[in-house]
C-alpha cells in the first residue's frame, strides 16, 4: 500500500509500493505513467519503501522502512545518491517513515524507532537532529510522518503520544494538538492554502487544522 504520497511540480504522483518495493508514478488523473525499483539493497532497489517528498526541481526522495536509507531519483527514476545506515549515529536511521522538503531545500526525516527528526540538505548532508523517547514536548513515541508548512514549520505525527507537535524549522517546539482534537494521528499533510491535514487511523477520518490555532 502507499503511505507518503508526494507530488511534483508538474502535477505527476507518486506513491511508494511497499509490499512490492518499488515505486509507481501516476499523472493527476490517475493514469499509470511507470514505476521502479524491486526488492534489493543496492541502488534502485529497495526494501520498504515507505514515504516519498519532492524537490522544487522536481527530485523524488525515498524514505525505506526496512532498507533504513534515503534514496534520491530524477523524476523519471534514475538514480543519483543515498544516504544512511542503520543505527542511532548521525547520519543513521532506525525505521525512517515519514520525509517532507521545504521550500529552501531541509530534507526532514522521521524516525519511528529512534524517536527523533533529522534534517538534511538535499545532497544528504546532515544538518541537525532533535528528540528522544519520552511524552514531554520534544520528545516522541514513534514519529511516523512529518510535514512542512508554508512558512517553514516542521509538524510532526507523534502517533502513540497522540499528538502533532509543530517546531520552528531548526526544531524548536512551538505547540501541539492533542488526542481530544486529532485521534491517533498516522499521516499529517499540509494542503496550499496552508492548513494541516491529518489522518485518524483509530476513527477513519481526515481531520483539518488550522496551524494558526496551535
Amino acid at each position: 500500500g502507499a503511505h507518503g504520497v508526494a507530488v511534483d511540480p508538474w502535477g505527476d504522483v507518486y506513491a511508494p509500493d511497499y509490499n512490492n518495493h518499488r515505486i509507481q508514478k501516476f499523472d493527476a488523473l490517475g493514469t499509470f505513467i511507470m514505476t521502479w525499483g524491486s526488492e534489493g539493497t543496492d541502488t534502485s532497489h529497495f526494501e520498504g519503501p515507505w514515504a516519498v517528498a519532492t524537490s522544487k526541481a522536481g527530485n523524488i526522495y525515498v524514505t525505506e522502512l526496512i532498507g533504513n536509507r534515503v534514496q534520491e531519483f530524477t523524476r523519471n527514476g534514475l538514480y543519483i545518491r543515498k544516504w544512511g545506515s542503520l543505527g542511532t549515529g548521525i547520519g543513521q536511521f532506525q525505521m525512517p517513515s515519514g520525509i517532507a522538503i521545504s521550500a529552501n531545500g531541509a530534507v526532514y526525516v522521521s524516525e519511528r524507532q529512534n524517536n527523533r527528526i533529522q534534517e538534511f540538505d538535499l545532497n544528504g548532508n546532515f544538518i541537525r537532529a532533535w528528540g528522544s523517547a519520552g511524552f514531554n514536548d520534544g520528545q516522541f513515541n514513534q514519529p511516523l510522518d512529518v510535514a512542512v508548512g508554508l512558512d517553514g514549520s516542521v509538524y510532526v505525527a507523534d502517533v502513540f503520544n497522540t499528538r502533532i507537535q509543530k517546531f520552528d524549522s531548526t526544531g524548536t517546539f512551538v505547540a501541539k494538538w492533542d488526542w481530544s482534537a486529532i485521534g491517533y494521528p498516522n499521516g499529517i499533510a499540509v494542503d496550499p492554502q496552508g492548513n494541516l491535514l491529518v489522518t485518524d487511523a483509530i476513527n477513519a477520518r481526515v481531520v483539518k487544522l488550522d496551524p494558526a490555532n496551535g
